[in-house]
């Protein structure tokens, strides 16, 4: 009797399918550059001294950080200095660090290359659209939301041209 042979190609496919699979599963969100949810403010300061993080007294009342020009890279290509950020960061008095907002300005090259990046780390995202016909201005939101937090990332465009675009992360809970 004659033993069924698998041909190469039937494997290697197989094998480049399973490695795929492997690749699709998607990070969760559990806290932003190292740091997790719950870290506490004197923490993140030390941290995050190399990026001259802040105390942010104009953060409305709020017990936030603030990091100016915070440099992220996006690009598969990376260039030396990537997208400059604005990084807010906000603590809970008894919980410690909960959500981070990122503004920067939106180009469509960058927005892309972010959306990409995004997208190949958390997975494929929902996306919310309107339009605000009143002041011509359209905003976009992708989100993604993860057992222990929550990403979103939007544009507002009022005039065609651009303008910032933001991520936010959530904290979903907070140990």
């Amino acid at each position: 009797m004659l033993a069924f042979i698998q041909p190469p190609t039937q494997i290697l496919a197989a094998a480049l399918l399973l490695g795929a699979a492997a690749a699709a599963q998607s990070t969760d969100i559990t806290g932003w550059n190292g740091l997790p949810w719950g870290t506490p403010k004197p923490a993140a300061l030390l941290a995050l001294r190399s990026h001259h993080v802040r105390e942010c007294p104009s953060c409305s009342g709020a017990d936030a950080l603030v990091i100016e020009n915070y440099s992220a890279d996006y690009s598969a290509n990376a260039s030396p200095r990537g997208l400059a950020f604005r990084v807010q960061l906000l603590f809970l008095p008894k919980s410690g660090l909960a959500s981070v907002t990122m503004t920067a300005d939106d180009s469509r090259e960058s927005f892309q290359k972010v959306l990409s990046a995004l997208t190949a780390r958390y997975g494929r995202p929902g996306l919310r659209s309107e339009y605000d016909g009143d002041r011509e201005v359209t905003r976009t939101k992708w989100e993604w939301s993860k057992p222990h937090g929550k990403l979103s990332l939007s544009s507002s465009d009022e005039d065609g041209s651009g303008g910032l675009f933001t991520i936010v992360y959530e904290a979903r809970r907070i140990p």
